[in-house]
């Protein structure tokens, strides 16, 4: 008795590649139990390499770009920095703490305005530098003058743009609710 070259299988079953029934010629079954015709296995085969190979690179690529943000996350200070500069609304001095990159904000500390923290965007794109000298006074005035004498200033936008109207509040508005 000779072996069969396939096992037995409907003859109407569709090939799971082409969906085509497999009828009365070649076809393979797969570990899953799948049936194929032999010519679209053939087909298959040279595609999941390709998908393999492909996959690879990908996962490379993601490899490389772990080990990249690693080795910058080490090289950013992992303390705030605090230096003796100006302050970015009444230009008085003050010394600045950085909170990035854990946090958008910088601390303002012991300038006129008595302090307060600034979303970093609003420095990095230079909207605060922009400000009429007018718009500095009521801005520092309104952070001097703040409801509650035990609030902090939590200066940022309405709409959490860079080009949003300014608004101070008395909690970090991207903080823990």
């Amino acid at each position: 008795m000779t072996p069969s070259l396939s096992p037995p299988g409907p003859p109407d079953s569709p090939c799971a590649v082409c969906s085509q029934p497999i009828g009365s010629g070649g076809f393979s079954r797969t570990k899953t139990g799948e049936v194929l015709h032999i010519r679209c296995r053939s087909e298959e085969l040279p595609r999941a390499i390709e998908q393999q190979d492909r996959a690879g690179l990908i996962i490379e690529r993601a490899t490389d770009l772990v080990e990249e943000t690693r080795r910058r996350r080490l090289a950013q200070p992992t303390t705030p920095t605090r230096q003796h500069d100006r302050c970015p609304v009444c230009a008085g001095p003050a010394t600045l703490t950085d909170l990035r990159p854990h946090l958008n904000w910088l601390n303002i500390e012991d300038c006129p305005c008595n302090g307060f923290f600034v979303w970093t965007p609003l420095l990095d794109e230079g909207r605060l530098r922009r400000l009429t000298p007018e718009d500095r006074e009521t801005l520092s005035e309104r952070i001097r003058h703040l409801p509650g004498t035990e609030s902090e200033a939590w200066l940022a936008t309405r709409d959490g743009t860079v080009r949003g109207a300014l608004i101070l509040r008395t909690v970090r508005p991207d903080g823990p609710r």
